[in-house]
């Protein structure tokens, strides 16, 4: 397969993957601004699932006194999405990586034969 076409195929899964990540927070971030019952079971389940597809919201997990529809909540989600963004771009360049190599052995395209 050509280089172009590998590095390509590369781009486009690793910005596929953390836009990917940039609606994840994005979505829970709407969720929160729906002011859910904290002890119903949807935002129970939501906290939890969030910890687990927003690894960027632990930083933020020790402060309570932040309440939805604030500046505050608004730049506490804009750093979750830039971290989710940059974390799964960063996870989908490695699964890119091993998805398309460039083959780099004696019959790769322009390498010499051997005599």
């Amino acid at each position: 397969m050509d280089t172009t076409i590998i590095k390509r195929k590369r781009r486009k899964l690793t910005i596929g993957v953390a836009v990917l990540g940039l609606l994840i927070a994005a979505v829970f971030a709407a969720y929160s601004e729906t002011d859910p019952r904290p002890d119903s079971t949807a935002a129970l389940w939501a906290g939890i699932i969030t910890l687990v597809l927003c690894p960027g919201s632990l930083l933020f997990v020790t402060w309570i006194d932040i309440d939805p529809h604030t500046k505050a909540s608004a730049i506490m989600w804009l750093i979750i999405a830039v971290i989710n963004f940059l974390l799964y771009g960063a996870i989908g360049a490695i699964v890119a990586s091993f998805r398309w190599r460039v083959d780099e052995g004696p019959n790769a395209a322009g390498s010499e034969p051997l005599s």
